[in-house]
C-alpha cells in the first residue's frame, strides 16, 4: 500500500474511533446515571462496559499510529502487525469485562434480587441498542474497505 493510501486510511480509521470514543462517553454516564436512578444493575454494567470501550478505541488508535509507519530497515514491510497486535488486546479486555459483568450478574440472581421496572431504563437501553448498532455499521465499513482487523 502506497503511503498516501495508508495515511489515508489512517486517517479515516482514527475519525471514527474518535466518534466512537465521544459516543462511549455520552452513553456511559447517561447508562451508569440512568441505571442507578433506576436501580438497573444491567444497565450499570453496560455503562461500565461502555467506559471499557474507550479503553480499547486507545488501543485502536495506538494500534493505528504503530501500524502506519513507513517500512524502515528493521521492518521492511512496514508495522501492519500493530494493528493486529491491538486487535488481540482488544479483544483480552473485552473478554475480562464481559466475564466480571457475568460474575456480578450471577451474584445478583443468586441472590434473586429483583429490580423494579422504569421506562426510562428501557429508554436508555435502547438509544445505547440504537447508536452501538449505527458506531458498528460506520466502523465495519470503515475496516472493510481498509482491510483492518
Amino acid at each position: 500500500m502506497n503511503s498516501d493510501k495508508l495515511e489515508a486510511t489512517a486517517v479515516q480509521i482514527k475519525s471514527v474511533t474518535y466518534i466512537g470514543m465521544a459516543v462511549n462517553c455520552i452513553l456511559s454516564f447517561i447508562k451508569i446515571i440512568v441505571g442507578l436512578l433506576g436501580g438497573s444493575l444491567a444497565l450499570v454494567a453496560d455503562g461500565i462496559h461502555s467506559f471499557s470501550d474507550l479503553a480499547t478505541d486507545m488501543t485502536v488508535l495506538l494500534g493505528v499510529w504503530r501500524g502506519s509507519k513507513k517500512a524502515d530497515r528493521s521492518h521492511p514491510y512496514g508495522h501492519g502487525r500493530a494493528e493486529t497486535f491491538a486487535g488481540a488486546i482488544i479483544a483480552l479486555i473485552l473478554i475480562v469485562v464481559g466475564s466480571v459483568m457475568i460474575y456480578y450478574a450471577s451474584i445478583s440472581i443468586a441472590r434473586d434480587e429483583v429490580a423494579v421496572f422504569h421506562y426510562y431504563v428501557l429508554i436508555a437501553a435502547l438509544a445505547s441498542i440504537i447508536s452501538k448498532e449505527w458506531l458498528y455499521r460506520i466502523t465495519r465499513k470503515i475496516a472493510v474497505k481498509s482491510h483492518s482487523p
